[in-house]
């Protein structure tokens, strides 16, 4: 009886008894084997074995600031997005013919970064985490809808749980909604000085599903074209819930606004399927009280430090 053993495997094979072993723990283990009249004393050190076998000991890969992340098993998408200063809201028509709640114009400095969703919401991914669908348009790769502004918390909440389990969530940071102002970051391309009325064109037709294509549904995600930074459908397809309750601008520039003062309506951005494309625009505001759900209405979820 011989023994054969192979370094590329976490087994070893004994020919004739055809028994595997499968090592997972850190210790010398000695078997004694007989080959023809002579006894054969082999000892297998595991740190051999553990070299050889890296993708069974590794533990799962964290997010990496810097570099975009993918949620391990439900496949879900993030863009890492640097901090920066940005101009918030419109200046009247010079502005692509801003409303009255989209003034005044004012700076925000957004002083930590962040990942954002690449997609909306999936139905399939809210399906996987929150086991239901509540979507009047069903299909896995179109965006979840029909969801109020709670569920939309309570799923980022019970992402968070779930990752922060398996030890993959960064210091100081949880998934939840975005702001406002990090939604509207994000839409208009984050760092980049060009503006677009829309998110990544002036083109509505070529960002957007909206009332003039969208055949009175949504689509599927990413079937239109991404902003510069990579992300889909900011413009169109569902609207998007964001963390902020609804109240105007002040004059004043802002560091990190979130607005927690009245919050019997939350903001929702982005326009959609049902809408005009005007209601498109990156800069474009509405309000929803946070119970309501509507089929127009999703979300996207954000890696970022915690708010108040």
């Amino acid at each position: 009886m011989c023994a054969i053993y192979s370094p590329a495997f976490s087994a070893v094979k004994l020919t004739g008894l055809a028994l595997s072993f499968y090592f997972r723990k850190l210790s010398r283990c000695v078997y004694t084997l007989t080959c023809g009249n002579r006894d054969a004393r082999i000892t297998f050190l595991l740190f051999s074995i553990i070299a050889a076998t890296t993708p069974v000991f590794a533990a799962d890969k964290t997010p990496e600031k810097g570099e975009n992340w993918t949620i391990p098993g439900i496949e879900m998408e993030f863009v890492f997005v640097e901090k920066g200063t940005f101009q918030m809201g419109g200046r009247g028509f010079l502005t692509f013919g801003s409303e009255r709640d989209e003034r005044p114009a004012h700076l925000v400095r957004i002083t930590r970064p962040f990942w954002i969703g690449k997609y909306e919401v999936t139905q399939a991914q809210y399906t996987e985490i929150m086991g239901e669908n509540p979507s009047d348009f069903q299909g896995e790769k179109k965006p979840v809808e029909s969801v109020t502004w709670h569920d939309a918390v309570e799923f980022c909440e019970d992402l968070t749980a779930r990752e922060r389990k398996a030890g993959r969530l960064p210091e100081g940071y949880k998934y939840r909604l975005p702001t406002e102002a990090e939604w509207e970051y994000a839409a208009m391309g984050a760092r980049h000085k060009l503006q677009h009325k829309f998110s990544g064109s002036n083109e509505v037709e070529e960002v957007a599903w909206y009332q003039g294509n969208s055949d009175e549904h949504p689509s599927a995600v990413g079937a239109k074209k991404p902003n510069r930074l990579g992300l889909y459908d900011m413009s169109g397809n569902v609207w998007e819930w964001c963390l902020d309750g609804y109240g105007l601008y002040k004059s004043t520039n802002a560091v990190d606004p979130v607005d927690t003062e009245d919050t019997s309506f939350r903001v929702f951005r982005g326009g959609g399927w049902s809408g005009p494309a005007n209601y498109c625009r990156t800069k474009r505001r509405f309000k929803l009280p946070p119970d309501k759900a509507y089929n127009i209405v999703g979300f996207r979820v954000v890696l970022a430090p915690s708010v108040r």
